[in-house]
Protein backbone atom coordinates (compact mmCIF):
# COMPACT_ATOMS: atom_id res chain seq x y z
CA UNK A 1 0.00 0.00 0.00
CA UNK A 2 1.36 3.55 -0.60
CA UNK A 3 0.49 7.25 0.15
CA UNK A 4 -2.60 8.92 -1.16
CA UNK A 5 -0.38 12.60 -1.24
CA UNK A 6 -1.81 15.69 -0.13
CA UNK A 7 -0.81 18.98 -1.45
CA UNK A 8 1.18 20.25 2.12
CA UNK A 9 2.52 16.88 2.30
CA UNK A 10 4.11 17.91 -1.11
CA UNK A 11 4.88 21.17 -0.04
CA UNK A 12 6.23 20.71 3.20
CA UNK A 13 9.17 17.64 1.74
CA UNK A 14 9.86 20.57 -1.65
CA UNK A 15 9.12 23.74 0.19
CA UNK A 16 7.48 26.51 -0.75
CA UNK A 17 9.40 28.04 -3.74
CA UNK A 18 10.27 24.88 -5.03
CA UNK A 19 6.60 23.50 -4.89
CA UNK A 20 5.15 26.96 -6.56
CA UNK A 21 7.69 25.58 -9.31
CA UNK A 22 6.08 22.45 -9.25
CA UNK A 23 3.26 23.18 -9.65
CA UNK A 24 3.87 25.19 -12.86
CA UNK A 25 5.43 21.92 -14.35
CA UNK A 26 2.74 19.66 -13.40
CA UNK A 27 0.06 22.15 -14.66
CA UNK A 28 1.89 22.46 -18.24
CA UNK A 29 1.91 18.72 -18.49
CA UNK A 30 5.92 18.02 -18.21
CA UNK A 31 5.38 14.76 -16.69
CA UNK A 32 5.96 11.85 -19.45
CA UNK A 33 5.32 8.19 -19.69
CA UNK A 34 4.25 7.62 -15.93
CA UNK A 35 4.35 4.14 -14.87
CA UNK A 36 4.14 2.22 -11.52
CA UNK A 37 6.26 -0.69 -10.54
CA UNK A 38 4.90 -1.86 -7.05
CA UNK A 39 5.30 0.92 -4.59
CA UNK A 40 7.72 3.20 -7.08
CA UNK A 41 6.30 5.55 -9.37
CA UNK A 42 8.80 6.88 -12.57
CA UNK A 43 8.31 9.15 -15.39
CA UNK A 44 10.21 11.43 -17.41
CA UNK A 45 9.86 15.15 -16.57
CA UNK A 46 10.26 17.59 -19.53
CA UNK A 47 12.45 20.28 -18.00
CA UNK A 48 15.50 23.23 -19.74
CA UNK A 49 17.42 20.18 -21.20
CA UNK A 50 17.37 18.86 -24.42
CA UNK A 51 16.42 15.72 -23.20
CA UNK A 52 13.38 14.71 -20.45
CA UNK A 53 14.74 13.85 -16.98
CA UNK A 54 14.13 10.69 -15.40
CA UNK A 55 12.39 10.95 -12.37
CA UNK A 56 11.45 8.42 -9.71
CA UNK A 57 10.17 8.21 -5.87
CA UNK A 58 9.13 5.59 -3.80
CA UNK A 59 6.40 5.56 -1.36
CA UNK A 60 4.94 3.77 1.70
CA UNK A 61 1.90 4.04 3.63
CA UNK A 62 3.02 7.16 5.11
CA UNK A 63 4.70 9.35 1.83
CA UNK A 64 7.43 9.35 0.00
CA UNK A 65 10.17 7.15 1.28
CA UNK A 66 13.27 7.84 -1.45
CA UNK A 67 13.15 10.05 -4.63
CA UNK A 68 15.77 10.90 -7.33
CA UNK A 69 16.27 13.07 -10.52
CA UNK A 70 18.06 12.96 -13.02
CA UNK A 71 18.52 16.96 -12.85
CA UNK A 72 21.46 18.98 -11.25
CA UNK A 73 20.53 18.95 -8.43
CA UNK A 74 17.97 16.32 -8.64
CA UNK A 75 20.10 13.17 -6.73
CA UNK A 76 18.21 14.28 -2.86
CA UNK A 77 14.90 13.74 -4.41
CA UNK A 78 13.67 17.51 -3.40
CA UNK A 79 13.68 19.18 -6.99
CA UNK A 80 10.90 20.42 -8.80
CA UNK A 81 10.52 18.34 -11.09
CA UNK A 82 10.16 15.71 -8.19
CA UNK A 83 7.55 18.07 -7.32
CA UNK A 84 6.04 17.76 -10.54
CA UNK A 85 5.22 13.90 -10.74
CA UNK A 86 4.17 13.75 -6.69
CA UNK A 87 1.62 15.97 -7.64
CA UNK A 88 0.78 14.11 -11.13
CA UNK A 89 0.57 11.46 -8.60
CA UNK A 90 -1.94 13.44 -6.66
CA UNK A 91 -4.38 14.44 -9.13
CA UNK A 92 -4.47 11.64 -11.36
CA UNK A 93 -3.09 8.38 -10.05
CA UNK A 94 -5.05 6.41 -12.52
CA UNK A 95 -2.72 8.02 -15.46
CA UNK A 96 0.08 5.66 -14.01
CA UNK A 97 0.50 2.70 -16.09
CA UNK A 98 0.84 -0.74 -13.78
CA UNK A 99 4.47 -1.97 -15.07
CA UNK A 100 3.71 -5.48 -13.98
CA UNK A 101 0.51 -5.16 -16.38
CA UNK A 102 2.70 -4.86 -18.87
CA UNK A 103 5.67 -6.86 -18.09
CA UNK A 104 3.80 -9.73 -17.50
CA UNK A 105 1.65 -9.92 -20.31
CA UNK A 106 3.52 -12.89 -21.17
CA UNK A 107 2.09 -15.39 -18.77
CA UNK A 108 -1.27 -14.45 -20.08
CA UNK A 109 -3.78 -16.87 -18.43
CA UNK A 110 -0.87 -18.80 -16.66
CA UNK A 111 -2.38 -20.47 -13.58
CA UNK A 112 0.44 -18.70 -11.32
CA UNK A 113 0.17 -14.91 -13.16
CA UNK A 114 -1.57 -13.58 -10.05
CA UNK A 115 0.68 -14.72 -7.38
CA UNK A 116 3.79 -13.52 -9.64
CA UNK A 117 2.27 -10.35 -10.09
CA UNK A 118 1.51 -9.93 -6.60
CA UNK A 119 5.22 -10.84 -5.94
CA UNK A 120 6.49 -8.55 -8.36
CA UNK A 121 4.46 -5.68 -7.34
CA UNK A 122 5.49 -6.36 -3.32
CA UNK A 123 9.43 -6.57 -5.01
CA UNK A 124 9.78 -3.37 -7.24
CA UNK A 125 13.46 -4.74 -7.27
CA UNK A 126 12.66 -7.56 -9.95
CA UNK A 127 11.71 -4.55 -12.43
CA UNK A 128 14.90 -5.50 -14.38
CA UNK A 129 13.69 -9.17 -14.66
CA UNK A 130 10.33 -8.51 -15.69
CA UNK A 131 11.21 -6.02 -18.80
CA UNK A 132 8.95 -6.61 -21.93
CA UNK A 133 10.03 -8.60 -24.74
CA UNK A 134 12.63 -10.13 -23.29
CA UNK A 135 10.76 -12.74 -20.86
CA UNK A 136 9.32 -15.25 -22.84
CA UNK A 137 6.81 -17.70 -20.80
CA UNK A 138 5.13 -21.03 -22.13
CA UNK A 139 1.95 -21.13 -21.12
CA UNK A 140 3.00 -25.16 -18.91
CA UNK A 141 5.43 -23.09 -17.07
CA UNK A 142 5.81 -23.25 -13.33
CA UNK A 143 6.97 -20.20 -11.41
CA UNK A 144 10.40 -21.41 -10.73
CA UNK A 145 10.79 -21.69 -14.55
CA UNK A 146 9.73 -18.37 -14.94
CA UNK A 147 12.49 -16.78 -12.94
CA UNK A 148 14.85 -19.06 -14.02
CA UNK A 149 14.14 -17.85 -17.47
CA UNK A 150 14.36 -13.86 -16.29
CA UNK A 151 17.42 -14.70 -14.49
CA UNK A 152 19.20 -16.58 -17.38
CA UNK A 153 18.19 -13.49 -19.65
CA UNK A 154 19.54 -10.79 -16.82
CA UNK A 155 22.97 -12.75 -17.05
CA UNK A 156 23.42 -12.42 -20.37
CA UNK A 157 25.83 -14.52 -22.47
CA UNK A 158 29.28 -12.91 -21.62
CA UNK A 159 30.72 -13.24 -18.06
CA UNK A 160 29.01 -12.01 -15.43
CA UNK A 161 29.34 -8.23 -14.68
CA UNK A 162 29.45 -6.50 -11.15
CA UNK A 163 26.13 -4.62 -12.24
CA UNK A 164 24.97 -8.16 -13.35
CA UNK A 165 25.95 -9.34 -9.84
CA UNK A 166 24.12 -6.07 -8.13
CA UNK A 167 21.08 -6.91 -9.78
CA UNK A 168 20.73 -10.76 -9.23
CA UNK A 169 21.49 -9.63 -5.53
CA UNK A 170 18.44 -7.97 -5.91
CA UNK A 171 16.58 -11.35 -6.79
CA UNK A 172 17.95 -12.91 -3.88
CA UNK A 173 16.39 -10.25 -1.55
CA UNK A 174 13.27 -10.53 -2.96
CA UNK A 175 13.11 -14.28 -1.90
CA UNK A 176 14.34 -13.33 1.88
CA UNK A 177 12.05 -10.66 2.20
CA UNK A 178 9.45 -13.78 0.94
CA UNK A 179 10.25 -15.39 3.60
CA UNK A 180 10.51 -13.01 6.13
CA UNK A 181 6.79 -12.55 5.34
CA UNK A 182 5.85 -16.07 5.87
CA UNK A 183 5.45 -16.76 2.08
CA UNK A 184 7.29 -19.74 1.58
CA UNK A 185 6.27 -20.68 -1.78
CA UNK A 186 6.90 -17.44 -3.10
CA UNK A 187 10.47 -17.40 -1.80
CA UNK A 188 11.08 -20.99 -2.91
CA UNK A 189 9.91 -19.95 -6.49
CA UNK A 190 12.84 -16.63 -6.56
CA UNK A 191 15.21 -19.31 -4.81
CA UNK A 192 15.15 -21.68 -7.18
CA UNK A 193 15.25 -20.22 -10.46
CA UNK A 194 17.84 -17.89 -9.47
CA UNK A 195 19.75 -20.92 -8.44
CA UNK A 196 18.88 -22.82 -11.38
CA UNK A 197 20.17 -19.97 -13.51
CA UNK A 198 23.08 -19.86 -11.51
CA UNK A 199 23.83 -23.56 -12.09
CA UNK A 200 23.99 -22.57 -15.87
CA UNK A 201 27.64 -21.12 -15.03
CA UNK A 202 29.77 -23.49 -12.81
CA UNK A 203 33.08 -21.87 -13.87
CA UNK A 204 31.71 -19.03 -11.78
CA UNK A 205 30.74 -21.10 -8.51
CA UNK A 206 33.85 -22.21 -7.87
CA UNK A 207 35.50 -21.27 -4.61
CA UNK A 208 36.16 -17.56 -4.74
CA UNK A 209 34.58 -17.10 -8.31
CA UNK A 210 31.95 -14.17 -8.49
CA UNK A 211 28.31 -16.11 -7.83
CA UNK A 212 30.14 -18.66 -5.46
CA UNK A 213 28.29 -16.93 -2.79
CA UNK A 214 25.23 -16.39 -4.03
CA UNK A 215 24.63 -19.89 -4.98
CA UNK A 216 25.24 -20.38 -1.42
CA UNK A 217 22.62 -18.09 -0.29
CA UNK A 218 20.49 -19.37 -2.74
CA UNK A 219 20.97 -22.94 -1.13
CA UNK A 220 20.67 -21.82 2.60
CA UNK A 221 17.57 -20.01 1.58
CA UNK A 222 15.99 -23.15 0.44
CA UNK A 223 16.79 -24.85 3.49
CA UNK A 224 15.18 -21.98 5.60
CA UNK A 225 12.26 -22.57 3.61
CA UNK A 226 12.41 -26.15 4.28
CA UNK A 227 12.64 -26.07 7.72
CA UNK A 228 9.84 -23.47 7.74
CA UNK A 229 7.96 -25.70 5.53
CA UNK A 230 4.47 -27.75 6.42
CA UNK A 231 3.05 -29.44 3.71
CA UNK A 232 4.26 -32.51 2.51
CA UNK A 233 4.14 -31.47 -0.84
CA UNK A 234 6.35 -28.05 -0.08
CA UNK A 235 8.78 -30.18 1.71
CA UNK A 236 9.49 -32.73 -1.25
CA UNK A 237 9.68 -29.84 -3.74
CA UNK A 238 12.08 -28.22 -1.78
CA UNK A 239 13.84 -31.03 -0.87
CA UNK A 240 14.40 -32.14 -4.52
CA UNK A 241 16.12 -28.51 -5.37
CA UNK A 242 18.50 -29.10 -2.38
CA UNK A 243 19.29 -32.84 -3.86
CA UNK A 244 19.57 -30.99 -7.47
CA UNK A 245 21.93 -28.73 -6.09
CA UNK A 246 23.80 -31.07 -4.23
CA UNK A 247 24.18 -33.46 -6.95
CA UNK A 248 25.61 -30.58 -9.81
CA UNK A 249 28.01 -29.34 -6.81
CA UNK A 250 29.39 -33.12 -6.60
CA UNK A 251 29.22 -33.18 -10.38
CA UNK A 252 31.08 -29.95 -10.49
CA UNK A 253 34.34 -31.26 -8.98
CA UNK A 254 32.87 -30.43 -5.61
CA UNK A 255 31.33 -26.84 -5.65
CA UNK A 256 30.81 -25.46 -2.41
CA UNK A 257 26.89 -25.15 -2.74
CA UNK A 258 26.80 -28.91 -3.31
CA UNK A 259 28.64 -28.81 0.37
CA UNK A 260 25.91 -26.85 1.56
CA UNK A 261 23.18 -28.19 0.27
CA UNK A 262 24.40 -31.90 1.77
CA UNK A 263 24.89 -30.39 5.19
CA UNK A 264 21.35 -28.90 5.02
CA UNK A 265 19.98 -32.40 4.00
CA UNK A 266 21.59 -34.21 6.48
CA UNK A 267 20.34 -31.86 9.47
CA UNK A 268 16.24 -31.31 8.08
CA UNK A 269 15.72 -34.35 6.78
CA UNK A 270 12.84 -36.48 8.38
CA UNK A 271 13.08 -40.10 8.39
CA UNK A 272 11.21 -41.21 5.51
CA UNK A 273 13.00 -38.68 3.82
CA UNK A 274 16.01 -39.82 4.26
CA UNK A 275 14.98 -43.07 2.90
CA UNK A 276 14.06 -41.43 -0.27
CA UNK A 277 17.24 -39.41 -0.97
CA UNK A 278 19.04 -42.52 -0.13
CA UNK A 279 17.75 -43.79 -2.80
CA UNK A 280 18.51 -40.89 -5.21
CA UNK A 281 22.16 -41.68 -4.00
CA UNK A 282 22.23 -45.25 -5.10
CA UNK A 283 20.64 -44.54 -8.06
CA UNK A 284 22.85 -41.66 -9.21
CA UNK A 285 26.02 -43.63 -8.13
CA UNK A 286 25.77 -46.17 -10.44
CA UNK A 287 26.40 -44.24 -13.32
CA UNK A 288 28.95 -41.77 -11.68
CA UNK A 289 32.49 -41.01 -12.02
CA UNK A 290 35.28 -42.64 -8.69
CA UNK A 291 35.25 -38.81 -7.29
CA UNK A 292 32.11 -37.81 -7.35
CA UNK A 293 31.00 -41.10 -6.18
CA UNK A 294 33.28 -40.69 -3.44
CA UNK A 295 31.04 -37.61 -2.72
CA UNK A 296 27.53 -39.88 -3.13
CA UNK A 297 28.84 -41.93 -0.49
CA UNK A 298 29.48 -39.24 2.13
CA UNK A 299 26.17 -37.88 2.05
CA UNK A 300 24.41 -41.68 2.45
CA UNK A 301 26.79 -42.65 5.02
CA UNK A 302 25.85 -39.69 6.61
CA UNK A 303 21.93 -40.14 5.94
CA UNK A 304 21.97 -44.43 6.92
CA UNK A 305 24.23 -43.15 10.28
CA UNK A 306 22.45 -44.24 13.00
CA UNK A 307 19.63 -46.07 11.14
CA UNK A 308 21.72 -48.93 9.63
CA UNK A 309 24.03 -51.91 10.26
CA UNK A 310 27.63 -51.61 10.26
CA UNK A 311 27.71 -53.87 7.33
CA UNK A 312 25.72 -52.04 5.48
CA UNK A 313 27.58 -48.84 6.28
CA UNK A 314 30.83 -50.79 5.24
CA UNK A 315 29.02 -51.93 2.18
CA UNK A 316 28.31 -47.65 1.23
CA UNK A 317 31.96 -47.19 1.84
CA UNK A 318 33.01 -50.04 -0.53
CA UNK A 319 30.46 -49.37 -3.43
CA UNK A 320 31.06 -45.40 -3.24
CA UNK A 321 35.12 -46.22 -3.54
CA UNK A 322 35.89 -44.41 0.33
CA UNK A 323 38.69 -46.22 1.22
CA UNK A 324 39.44 -44.23 4.53
CA UNK A 325 35.60 -45.18 5.59
CA UNK A 326 36.03 -49.03 4.60
CA UNK A 327 38.89 -48.63 7.01
CA UNK A 328 37.52 -47.04 9.86
CA UNK A 329 34.07 -49.86 9.59
CA UNK A 330 36.36 -52.53 9.90
CA UNK A 331 38.26 -51.33 12.72
CA UNK A 332 35.14 -50.22 14.57
CA UNK A 333 34.06 -53.98 13.86
CA UNK A 334 37.15 -55.57 14.67
CA UNK A 335 38.44 -56.87 11.29
CA UNK A 336 41.61 -55.11 11.83
CA UNK A 337 43.95 -57.53 9.68
CA UNK A 338 41.23 -56.25 6.64
CA UNK A 339 41.96 -52.82 7.22
CA UNK A 340 45.49 -53.22 6.98
CA UNK A 341 44.87 -55.21 3.62
CA UNK A 342 42.60 -52.21 2.67
CA UNK A 343 45.58 -49.81 3.71
CA UNK A 344 47.70 -50.95 1.07
CA UNK A 345 45.40 -49.60 -1.68
CA UNK A 346 45.17 -45.77 0.14
CA UNK A 347 45.99 -43.33 -2.79
CA UNK A 348 48.87 -40.69 -1.41
CA UNK A 349 46.75 -38.18 -0.73
CA UNK A 350 44.27 -40.31 1.61
CA UNK A 351 47.23 -41.41 3.38
CA UNK A 352 47.25 -38.89 6.34
CA UNK A 353 43.45 -39.93 7.07
CA UNK A 354 43.96 -43.45 6.98
CA UNK A 355 46.69 -43.13 9.43
CA UNK A 356 44.89 -41.06 12.19
CA UNK A 357 41.85 -43.77 11.40
CA UNK A 358 44.29 -45.80 12.55
CA UNK A 359 45.44 -43.87 15.19
CA UNK A 360 42.26 -43.29 16.50
CA UNK A 361 41.47 -47.03 17.25
CA UNK A 362 44.90 -47.06 18.93
CA UNK A 363 46.80 -48.97 16.55
CA UNK A 364 49.68 -46.60 16.38
CA UNK A 365 51.96 -49.52 14.64
CA UNK A 366 49.45 -49.17 12.14
CA UNK A 367 49.37 -45.67 11.59
CA UNK A 368 53.05 -45.39 11.17
CA UNK A 369 52.97 -48.57 8.54
CA UNK A 370 50.26 -46.38 6.21
CA UNK A 371 52.77 -43.57 5.77
CA UNK A 372 55.90 -45.20 5.68
CA UNK A 373 54.36 -47.17 2.69
CA UNK A 374 53.32 -44.51 0.56
CA UNK A 375 56.26 -44.06 -2.52
CA UNK A 376 59.07 -41.81 -1.98
CA UNK A 377 58.03 -40.01 -5.09
CA UNK A 378 54.84 -39.98 -4.73
CA UNK A 379 54.71 -38.71 -1.26
CA UNK A 380 53.28 -35.19 -0.06
CA UNK A 381 55.14 -32.94 2.43
CA UNK A 382 51.82 -33.23 4.62
CA UNK A 383 52.66 -37.44 4.89
CA UNK A 384 55.90 -36.59 6.01
CA UNK A 385 54.55 -33.80 8.60
CA UNK A 386 52.37 -36.94 10.17
CA UNK A 387 55.11 -39.02 9.90
CA UNK A 388 57.47 -36.82 12.25
CA UNK A 389 54.80 -36.38 14.22
CA UNK A 390 53.50 -40.08 14.87
CA UNK A 391 57.09 -41.24 15.24
CA UNK A 392 58.19 -38.84 18.26
CA UNK A 393 54.29 -39.94 20.10
CA UNK A 394 56.04 -43.54 19.42
CA UNK A 395 59.20 -42.77 21.08
CA UNK A 396 61.26 -42.89 18.20
CA UNK A 397 62.91 -39.41 18.27
CA UNK A 398 66.04 -39.97 15.48
CA UNK A 399 63.68 -40.97 12.91
CA UNK A 400 60.99 -38.29 13.50
CA UNK A 401 64.03 -35.96 13.37
CA UNK A 402 64.87 -37.37 9.61
CA UNK A 403 61.40 -37.24 8.36
CA UNK A 404 60.64 -33.48 9.62
CA UNK A 405 63.99 -32.36 7.92
CA UNK A 406 62.95 -33.92 5.13
CA UNK A 407 59.40 -32.00 5.06
CA UNK A 408 61.48 -28.66 5.33
CA UNK A 409 63.65 -29.89 2.22
CA UNK A 410 60.87 -30.52 0.10
CA UNK A 411 58.37 -27.54 1.26
CA UNK A 412 60.69 -24.88 3.41
CA UNK A 413 58.17 -22.76 5.97
CA UNK A 414 59.17 -20.89 9.04
CA UNK A 415 56.48 -23.53 10.86
CA UNK A 416 58.40 -26.23 10.05
CA UNK A 417 62.09 -24.80 10.44
CA UNK A 418 60.46 -24.21 14.36
CA UNK A 419 59.28 -28.17 14.16
CA UNK A 420 63.13 -28.99 13.63
CA UNK A 421 64.26 -26.87 16.43
CA UNK A 422 61.95 -28.44 18.86
CA UNK A 423 63.09 -32.11 18.06
CA UNK A 424 66.27 -31.01 17.55
CA UNK A 425 66.69 -29.50 21.13
CA UNK A 426 64.63 -32.43 22.36
CA UNK A 427 67.66 -34.72 20.87
CA UNK A 428 70.16 -32.22 21.94
CA UNK A 429 71.11 -32.06 18.25
CA UNK A 430 70.17 -28.51 17.48
CA UNK A 431 73.90 -26.89 16.92
CA UNK A 432 74.54 -29.05 14.04
CA UNK A 433 71.46 -28.77 12.42
CA UNK A 434 70.97 -25.25 13.04
CA UNK A 435 74.50 -25.06 10.64
CA UNK A 436 73.21 -27.77 8.57
CA UNK A 437 70.12 -25.88 7.44
CA UNK A 438 71.73 -22.50 6.99
CA UNK A 439 74.90 -24.39 4.39
CA UNK A 440 71.67 -25.90 2.96
CA UNK A 441 69.52 -23.10 2.66
CA UNK A 442 72.44 -21.19 0.99
CA UNK A 443 73.36 -23.61 -1.38
CA UNK A 444 69.82 -24.01 -2.56
CA UNK A 445 69.71 -19.95 -2.77
CA UNK A 446 66.54 -20.29 -0.97
CA UNK A 447 67.17 -16.74 0.34
CA UNK A 448 63.68 -16.10 1.50
CA UNK A 449 63.50 -19.06 3.47
CA UNK A 450 67.02 -17.89 5.24
CA UNK A 451 65.77 -14.44 5.60
CA UNK A 452 63.06 -15.63 8.04
CA UNK A 453 65.35 -17.95 9.55
CA UNK A 454 67.87 -14.88 10.59
CA UNK A 455 64.66 -13.16 11.48
CA UNK A 456 63.81 -16.16 13.83
CA UNK A 457 67.10 -16.29 15.56
CA UNK A 458 67.23 -12.41 15.41
CA UNK A 459 70.27 -12.34 13.76
CA UNK A 460 69.49 -9.00 12.09
CA UNK A 461 72.96 -7.94 11.06
CA UNK A 462 72.95 -11.54 8.62
CA UNK A 463 69.93 -10.55 7.59
CA UNK A 464 70.20 -7.02 6.30
CA UNK A 465 73.87 -8.87 4.51
CA UNK A 466 71.28 -11.50 2.80
CA UNK A 467 68.79 -8.29 2.05
CA UNK A 468 71.08 -5.86 0.88
CA UNK A 469 72.77 -8.64 -1.64
CA UNK A 470 69.45 -10.10 -2.55
CA UNK A 471 67.04 -9.17 -5.75
CA UNK A 472 63.66 -10.32 -3.80
CA UNK A 473 61.86 -7.26 -2.97
CA UNK A 474 59.76 -9.41 -0.69
CA UNK A 475 62.86 -10.05 1.19
CA UNK A 476 63.92 -6.63 1.00
CA UNK A 477 60.79 -5.25 3.01
CA UNK A 478 60.29 -7.96 5.38
CA UNK A 479 64.17 -7.42 7.04
CA UNK A 480 63.69 -3.52 7.11
CA UNK A 481 60.64 -3.99 8.82
CA UNK A 482 61.66 -6.19 11.48
CA UNK A 483 64.74 -3.92 11.38
CA UNK A 484 63.46 -0.44 11.68
CA UNK A 485 63.85 -0.26 15.38
CA UNK A 486 67.40 -1.52 16.06
CA UNK A 487 68.61 -0.81 12.74
CA UNK A 488 66.92 2.58 11.36
CA UNK A 489 69.86 3.78 8.65
CA UNK A 490 70.09 0.22 7.15
CA UNK A 491 66.10 -0.37 6.78
CA UNK A 492 65.84 3.39 5.59
CA UNK A 493 68.15 1.56 2.62
CA UNK A 494 66.51 -1.57 2.15
CA UNK A 495 63.16 0.58 1.74
CA UNK A 496 65.16 2.79 -0.85
CA UNK A 497 66.04 -0.33 -2.71
CA UNK A 498 62.62 -1.85 -2.51
CA UNK A 499 60.87 1.58 -3.88
CA UNK A 500 63.77 2.06 -6.86
CA UNK A 501 62.98 -1.94 -7.99
CA UNK A 502 59.22 -1.14 -7.88
CA UNK A 503 59.83 1.59 -9.97
CA UNK A 504 62.23 0.72 -12.23
CA UNK A 505 60.09 -2.81 -13.09
CA UNK A 506 56.81 -1.49 -13.02
CA UNK A 507 56.63 1.97 -13.78
CA UNK A 508 53.19 4.24 -12.71
CA UNK A 509 52.10 0.80 -11.31
CA UNK A 510 55.17 0.56 -8.98
CA UNK A 511 54.47 4.25 -7.79
CA UNK A 512 50.96 3.00 -6.06
CA UNK A 513 52.44 -0.09 -4.74
CA UNK A 514 55.67 2.19 -2.90
CA UNK A 515 53.43 4.36 -1.88
CA UNK A 516 53.50 2.64 1.99
CA UNK A 517 57.46 2.53 1.81
CA UNK A 518 57.82 6.02 0.78
CA UNK A 519 55.57 7.27 4.00
CA UNK A 520 58.12 4.64 5.99
CA UNK A 521 61.16 6.17 4.37
CA UNK A 522 60.24 9.30 5.47
CA UNK A 523 59.69 8.20 9.27
CA UNK A 524 63.34 6.61 9.22
CA UNK A 525 64.56 9.38 7.71
CA UNK A 526 63.18 12.23 9.82
CA UNK A 527 63.94 9.69 12.98
CA UNK A 528 68.01 9.20 11.60
CA UNK A 529 68.38 13.01 11.24
CA UNK A 530 70.99 12.92 9.33
CA UNK A 531 71.45 14.23 5.51
CA UNK A 532 69.61 16.63 3.29
CA UNK A 533 65.94 16.91 4.63
CA UNK A 534 63.41 15.09 3.23
CA UNK A 535 61.79 17.63 0.73
CA UNK A 536 66.02 17.01 -0.99
CA UNK A 537 65.44 13.40 -1.03
CA UNK A 538 62.04 13.26 -2.31
CA UNK A 539 62.74 15.76 -5.27
CA UNK A 540 65.55 13.86 -6.63
CA UNK A 541 63.74 10.97 -6.03
CA UNK A 542 60.97 12.28 -8.83
CA UNK A 543 63.66 13.78 -10.95
CA UNK A 544 65.48 10.15 -10.72
CA UNK A 545 61.88 8.58 -11.49
CA UNK A 546 59.18 11.29 -12.67
CA UNK A 547 56.89 8.89 -13.76
CA UNK A 548 54.62 10.33 -11.02
CA UNK A 549 54.73 12.04 -7.93
CA UNK A 550 56.59 10.24 -4.91
CA UNK A 551 57.09 11.99 -2.19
Amino acid sequence: MIAALGELAIQHRLGLEVYRRAQVYHQAGAIQGATREGRTLRARCKGTAPEPYRVWATLDERGVVVANCSCPVGAAGRCKHVGALLLAWKDHPEQFQDHWGVALDPLGSHAHAPALRELADAYPELASLMAPRSLVVQSNQNPTEVFQAACRELMGHGPTSYEVLRRLIAVRAAAERALLEQHLERAAWVYEGLLQALLERPGELVEGGLLAGLSISCVQGLGRCLRAEGTIRGRSERIKALFLAFRSGADGGGLPLGTTAGEILHRLLREEERAQVCRWLEAAMATAQEGVRQIYGGLWTQLETGRATEEWLLAIARRSGRIVDVIDRLLRMGRTDEACAEARRVAPEEAVAASRCFQAHGQSAAAIAVLEAVPADKRPVEVLDELAKRLEAHGDLRRAMTWAMEALRLAPTITRYREVKRLGQKGNQWASLKLAIEAWLLGAQEEAMLASVYLEEGFLVEAISLAERSRNLEVKEAVAKVCEGQFPKEALNLYRQVVEMLVAERGPEGYLQARGKLQAMRRLHKQVGEGPSWTKVSARFRGKFPLRKAG
